[in-house]
């Protein structure tokens, strides 16, 4: 009966979050909200902790805003629709993942990334973890991450131990430049809400190159700290990377459909691409059981899809809670916060426009490190930052350097679920694989960031 009540309520959530995108009806927030709710309370007990924790701290926020904010009730809306849209964000992604999960064409895409010989296995698979994180967002440690465990050989033998360091570490910096240009990347949306005279067009002009830079400083740490310590294998000769071609087709027809959409409604790209996931992934199905000979395709994938794809959406339940009350969170505390005495108090520290930002990338970096959810440090550095009256800070230096500092913690922290994924699938401690693995390239990232700010902000 639960199980019954709380995929009825992820349907609810789903249904008000896409009428919202379509029609802007203001009325969504209430069984939006509802749901949201009910599915908290249905799935309490198997919550993560710092899930439950964090919606304790929502409740808090939430009555202290409704006893000492004029306008309570206009702010609650607010946050409620934030909530939604970002859980429903959740949602949708999860109902892709789950669909390429299931793809053949993304396992033997995978096997083509991680067979490569070691000359460019790196480049291979930092560049293909970025690839495969545009339908599979994080999922893409866990799929890749199992290759990678099962291909390596030995762990405790000295070369097998040495190819998966540098496995994992491609793996991992390729899924954490994700957040820096990627539509289904929760970041993005994160900052469209935040500043929305901003576009993912505009974001990915400047977060594009952040991105390759991201991904490369990485590969040249790789071949200078490993210069021809693992020799060459002496297997069958790896297939070459051509055979990626129908999978990049799919990425690029995906983009196309979620860009068309996008101007058909009128909305941005991020919002067409979660409007549309759902359609896309059952079209996805229905492609996969008509490959596997299925008589009645559209009938299997409607099956598929409504006794295995949504029901497992039970399980992001701590994911969909973090997510939605972060949002909230973030709408709820900026105006609890005096940015012009927290401005104040920060200048003998920062004493222009870049030095602000560089101590927001810090401070994200450092809570992440710590154990706090990029979502909401970021949600509150660009809230203090953009009321900020004492530095002209433009909106795009914001949103680079908080993108940075997103993709710099998901790589390097252990509480977050890149690391903590990737570990899991390559069976190595999370500690080993985030901070330890990881430190000297995150080193570097951080002292190009905070130069950067210095030098050009």
């Amino acid at each position: 009966m639960n199980a019954k009540s709380a995929i009825l309520a992820l349907i609810v959530i789903g249904l008000s979050a896409m009428i919202n995108l379509v029609t802007s009806a203001e009325w969504t927030w209430i069984p939006g909200g509802l749901a949201a709710l009910f599915f908290v309370i249905l799935e309490w007990g198997r919550l993560a902790r710092a899930a439950r924790i964090l919606f304790a701290v929502l409740i808090g926020v939430a009555v202290t805003v409704s006893l000492t904010v004029p306008d309570a009730i206009a702010l609650l809306h607010l946050a409620t629709d934030r909530a939604v849209y970002l859980g429903y964000f959740v949602l949708a992604m999860g109902i892709l993942q789950a669909t390429a999960a299931s793809s053949p064409l993304v396992h033997r895409s995978g096997r083509v990334i991680v067979s490569q010989k070691p000359g460019r296995r790196y480049a291979a698979l930092t560049f293909g973890g970025a690839l495969f994180g545009l339908p599979l967002s994080v999922g893409a440690v866990g799929l890749l991450g199992t290759m990678i465990r099962h291909g390596v050989g030995d762990p405790s033998e000295r070369v097998a131990a040495i190819r998966l360091r540098r496995m994992t570490t491609a793996l991992l910096r390729g899924v954490a430049s994700v957040p820096l240009w990627s539509p289904t990347s929760i970041s993005i949306p994160i900052i469209l809400l935040s500043m929305p005279d901003l576009t993912w067009l505009k974001i990915l002009s400047h977060s594009g190159i952040l991105a390759v830079s991201f991904l490369g400083i990485g590969w040249l740490l790789d071949r200078l700290g490993n210069p021809r310590l693992v020799p060459a294998s002496t297997g069958p000769a790896a297939p070459g990377l051509t055979a990626l071609g129908p999978f990049l087709v799919l990425l690029g027809s995906l983009l196309l459909a979620v860009i068309a959409v996008a101007q058909a409604l009128d909305l941005s790209i991020v919002s067409a691409n979660i409007l549309l996931a759902p359609g896309a992934s059952l079209l996805w199905q229905v492609v996969q059981q008509r490959g596997r000979g299925a008589h009645k395709p559209m009938r299997e994938a409607l099956q598929v899809m409504s006794n295995k794809i949504l029901p497992s959406l039970r399980n992001m339940r701590s994911e969909f809670t973090i997510f939605a009350v972060s949002g909230a969170l973030g709408v709820l505390i900026i105006p609890l916060v005096d940015a012009n005495a927290l401005g104040e108090a920060i200048l003998p520290y920062a004493s222009s426009g870049g030095a602000a930002l560089a101590l927001a990338y810090v401070f994200v970096v450092l809570t992440g490190i710590l154990g706090l959810n990029p979502i909401v440090s970021v949600t509150l550095s660009i809230g203090i930052l953009t009321r900020m009256e004492t530095f002209d800070l433009r909106h795009i230096d914001i949103a680079m350097v908080v993108l940075c500092s997103w993709a710099t913690t998901v790589t390097i922290s252990p509480f977050t679920s890149n690391v903590r994924l990737t570990a899991n699938a390559v069976g190595v401690d999370p500690i080993k694989v985030g901070p330890r693995w990881n430190f000297a390239f995150i080193l570097v990232v951080s002292a190009l960031v905070i130069g950067g700010c210095f030098i050009f902000l």
